[in-house]
């Protein structure tokens, strides 16, 4: 397998999203206790006994339930958008030499292109997480009218990308 992957921008997209993350987490479970400390402050104001029989004790303990839940939403929210954008910015380019031949791989998310030897074969823009195929032919040189196939697993899977020229395994990473 003579191939390797030349660029790829996923360790740093991986540390900033985890950094971004990290901050809307703390952010959220400061608002939600900022929300619990207002409310529970409202239990020490003096005079509280005349408000008690406009606001029974339910209602503040149910406001408190809604804080919890709202600040659960926005944070479930806030990691998908964050997560969402940070996979609009990934890409990764993959080089193979084979008889003499270029096949260059660029990949981000939703385009996918199979070039061989710096000639556009096939392309792809695919906005869900299911698995792609790219199809290409080697024209000119040792491996001329060899098939090229590559695949693009679905998401979640360690191997993102196969390479097949003829139903041989060229490269996998």
């Amino acid at each position: 397998m003579n191939g390797r992957k030349v660029f790829s921008n996923e360790k740093r997209l991986l540390r900033i999203g985890c950094l971004i993350w990290a901050a809307w987490t703390v952010c959220c479970v400061l608002v939600m206790r900022a929300a619990l400390d207002e409310v529970d402050a409202e239990k020490m104001k003096p005079g509280f006994d005349i408000l008690e029989k406009l606001k029974p004790r339910a209602v503040i303990e149910k406001s408190r339930s809604n804080v919890y839940w709202l600040s659960f939403i926005a944070w479930g929210a806030g990691s998908g958008a964050i997560g969402g954008v940070a996979m609009m910015f990934w890409k990764a380019r993959y080089h193979i030499d084979y008889q003499g031949n270029v096949v260059e791989i660029f990949h981000s998310w939703p385009k996918k292109q199979l070039f061989v030897n710096s000639e556009l074969q096939d392309e792809n823009t695919d906005f869900s997480f299911s698995r792609v195929e790219l199809h290409g032919r080697i024209k000119s040189g040792e491996g001329a009218g060899r098939q090229v196939r590559v695949s693009f697993a679905s998401f979640g899977t360690l191997t993102p990308v196969c390479v097949v020229i003829d139903d041989a395994v060229v490269f996998k990473g």
